[in-house]
């Protein structure tokens, strides 16, 4: 099982270089492209040409892509030209990573308080997604829904969408330390996992917060965690998604998370071989 490791490490925004050398120098050879993940941000023809010539400069191969819902480009607005627009965003998510090699992007499911949620929501977004659904079977690139805090929220996001879009589209993207700050989590989440796990964000906290930190720390159940990607159809990496946060030099961190990682793997190579 290969490692991958989000390119935002240190920063969602500004240059690449600097932390495609981190990356590269801690032992990962592939990347979860994070960078403007919640941002309006369109990627030109030269700043995708800029990107993979880094990518190669450096040894490293993009596996998937988080995409956005941003601020004046939501695929799941009511106010049309928005969603329209948002829709745009989203195709040229996945004309990128498809560009740079990689197989999905990720997309978050509702953040909102179930009692907020408006149907219009679930059936814009819906909207949205059959309209892309053509264009990522021509480019075979999938799009992962993720679990987020709001686990009603998420839950009814995850019905909903898996109930209209084929799971040759549409699958889950299963954020395991999402899982560990709802109560209850990782038995709510099971049924998804072992159903339509196509993406992974595998990080630690310590169940209250949404820390960051690299795998096999915090409060995780790490050895049921191992069980359950073991068992489920899950055929890609192991894509951890930690964040610098001052309290040690990112290439600490890194050669923390690469070390750890690589353990991780083993443990559910190990698990699928029994």
């Amino acid at each position: 099982m290969e490692l991958s490791i989000n390119t935002n490490v240190i920063s969602s925004t500004g240059e690449y270089e600097k932390s495609f050398e981190l990356i590269r120098n801690a032992g990962f050879r592939y990347v979860h492209w994070c960078h403007h993940w919640n941002h309006d941000h369109i990627y030109s023809d030269k700043e995708v040409e800029q990107i993979s010539t880094l990518l190669k400069q450096y040894d490293l191969q993009v596996f998937d892509m988080h995409a956005s819902a941003g601020r004046h480009k939501n695929w799941r607005s009511s106010v049309g030209f928005v969603r329209k627009a948002g829709e745009k965003l989203l195709r040229n998510r996945i004309e990128v990573v498809s560009t740079l090699g990689g197989r999905a992007i990720v997309l978050h499911s509702s953040g909102k308080p179930i009692h907020k949620i408006r149907k219009s929501e679930l059936t814009q977004g819906l909207k949205t997604l059959q309209s892309l659904e053509p264009f990522c079977r021509e480019l075979q690139v999938k799009i992962g829904i993720e679990n987020l805090f709001q686990w009603e929220s998420s839950k009814q996001d995850l019905e909903y969408y898996f109930t209209y879009i084929s799971s040759e589209v549409l699958g889950l993207c299963w954020d395991i330390g999402h899982s560990n700050i709802v109560e209850n989590g990782f038995e709510r989440i099971a049924p998804f996992v072992n159903d339509r796990l196509y993406i992974l964000h595998a990080h630690s906290n310590s169940g209250i917060h949404d820390e960051h930190l690299p795998v096999c720390e915090g409060t995780q159940p790490w050895d049921r965690i191992i069980q359950m990607i073991a068992k489920s159809p899950y055929d890609g990496m192991l894509t951890q998604e930690i964040l610098y946060q001052h309290k040690e030099e990112p290439e600490v961190l890194l050669a923390r998370g690469y070390k750890q990682g690589s353990e991780l793997a083993k443990k559910i190579e190990e698990a699928r071989a029994l």
